[in-house]
Formats: structure tokens, C-alpha cells, sequence
């Protein structure tokens, strides 16, 4: 198999998986208002729904590829063979974008009662890199608290809507 037809596999496989995430939100977003507006939900479960929901935007918000081309040698010993090149990378301000996707794979969302009828709901990478991205104010690529404060409105209408 060749270097380009092994890229546009792989460029394939993350356009399936970016669609199928979007189908997924827009299902999700579609039935979670009729929801909250007629099922009373424990408060364990709204923040569980909400965590969930903010763990699935994060990992679309970082699901964009990286733009890879494939350039040949034109001299030394590997002349005639070819070299695989990142030619755009994500920009100071937007959300990293997926190189070898393991950001997104490793992308967790748990909940943990903290005390009695006190609920916590967290979303993380376990990865030292998605930290770093997400801390460093040098490279400004926020990607987690940045999802959140998007996402805000959306999450507390599952939060605090109305309870039945």
C-alpha cells in the first residue's frame, strides 16, 4: 500500500468518525430538552447527563484533522521516495487539531459523589500533551474549559431545568 493511499484511508476512517460524533450530538441534542421538560431526573443523573455531554463536544471540538501532504525527495541518498508533512497545524486561540487522535480516544468523563447528595461530574485526558494544551498560557490552545464555557447554557438547562 502506498504512503498517499495509507493518508487517505486514514482520512477516511476520522471523516467517518467526525460524522458519526455529529449525527450522535444532533440526536442527543434533539432529545434531551422533551427529556428535562417531562422526566424527573435524581440529580446524579443530570450531572452524569451533563458530563457526558460536555466529554462528547470535547472530543469533536478536537476531532479536526491535521492537513498532511505528501512530498517526494528531490536529493540525497532517499532520493525518489516520498516524506509524509504536516502543512497546517492549529493556530493560537483554536482547538488543537487531531494528528494521531489519541486525544480524542483517551478523552474520560466520570462523576463522584463528594458528600451526601453532592455530585461532581469530570472530563479529562490522561494524557501529559492534552494537559499541557490545556494549562500553558504560551500556547493558548485551551481545549477542555474552553468546550465547557461554550457549552455552559446548554449544560445548565440539564442541570437546573425544571424537576417534576
Amino acid at each position: 500500500m502506498s504512503e498517499s493511499s495509507r493518508l487517505e484511508a486514514i482520512e477516511q476512517c476520522r471523516s467517518r468518525r467526525v460524522a458519526a460524533l455529529e449525527r450522535s450530538r444532533v440526536r442527543f441534542e434533539w432529545k434531551v430538552k422533551p427529556l428535562l421538560e417531562t422526566v424527573s431526573m435524581s440529580l446524579q443523573r443530570r450531572v452524569e447527563l451533563a458530563t457526558q455531554y460536555v466529554a462528547s463536544k470535547v472530543i469533536v471540538n478536537v476531532s479536526r484533522p491535521v492537513t498532511k501532504t505528501v512530498r517526494p525527495l528531490l536529493r540525497g541518498p532517499n532520493k525518489g521516495k516520498t516524506r509524509t508533512v504536516v502543512t497546517d497545524r492549529s493556530k493560537a486561540g483554536e482547538f488543537p487539531k487531531a494528528d494521531t487522535t489519541r486525544m480524542m480516544g483517551d478523552v474520560f468523563a466520570e462523576i463522584r459523589q463528594v458528600a451526601a447528595g453532592v455530585w461532581f461530574g469530570f472530563c479529562g485526558t490522561t494524557l501529559d500533551y492534552g494537559v499541557t494544551l490545556e494549562t500553558s498560557q504560551q500556547l493558548n490552545r485551551a481545549w477542555l474549559t474552553r468546550t465547557l464555557y461554550q457549552e455552559l447554557e446548554n449544560v445548565q438547562a440539564i442541570l437546573i431545568g425544571p424537576i417534576k
